[in-house]
């Protein structure tokens, strides 16, 4: 299987038009969203930029799983045609994975091989004891001068890649 790591699209229409293209050219299996869909913050309300998002994604509900993140709100989690969940626990080629918004738990706490998260915008793969802490950056509104990304996982490595589909960095598995 192939997997897409999305994070952070904050409802930002004109970055999440170019999951179509990276669909395209991915192929992925599944698509998993790390939080922060729709939203800039937590006062913004439900726009037609953030409602356009929701519409392109839907189309791929059968392929996502998400995780919520800290700007998520409960109407997005009822509006959206697939589940939420605080975290996903996924065994990828024998290894453990555990996906998340990077909100609500420590790479520390948690017993994994790769722990991946969003939150911070900025894209990385790092060695952390025996395991990888390996954020997705941002699809749509990247920091510290980082590009805008997104992790694609395969039979035999992980990827970070800008939004044309080059490769930031990778490990093998």
């Amino acid at each position: 299987m192939k997997y897409l790591v999305l994070s952070d699209i904050h409802g930002v229409y004109k970055y999440a038009m170019e999951i179509d293209n990276i669909v395209k050219r991915e192929n992925p299996s599944e698509i998993i969203l790390l939080g922060d869909i729709y939203y800039h913050g937590l006062n913004q309300n439900l726009n037609q930029e953030s409602m356009k998002v929701y519409y392109l994604l839907d189309k791929y509900k059968d392929i996502i799983k998400s995780t919520i993140g800290n700007c998520d709100r409960d109407t997005d989690i009822l509006m959206s045609n697939f589940e939420f969940q605080n975290c996903l626990n996924i065994t990828i080629h024998g290894k453990k994975f555990f996906f998340n918004h990077g909100h609500l738990f420590d790479y520390d706490d948690v017993n994994c091989d790769y722990y991946i998260f969003g939150h911070l915008h900025t894209g990385f793969i790092k060695k952390y004891g025996n395991k990888y802490i390996i954020n997705t950056g941002s699809l749509s509104l990247p920091r510290n001068g980082t590009e805008h990304s997104y992790l694609i996982i395969d039979e035999d490595k992980i990827q970070l890649k800008d939004i044309n589909g080059s490769v930031i960095s990778e490990i093998n598995m």
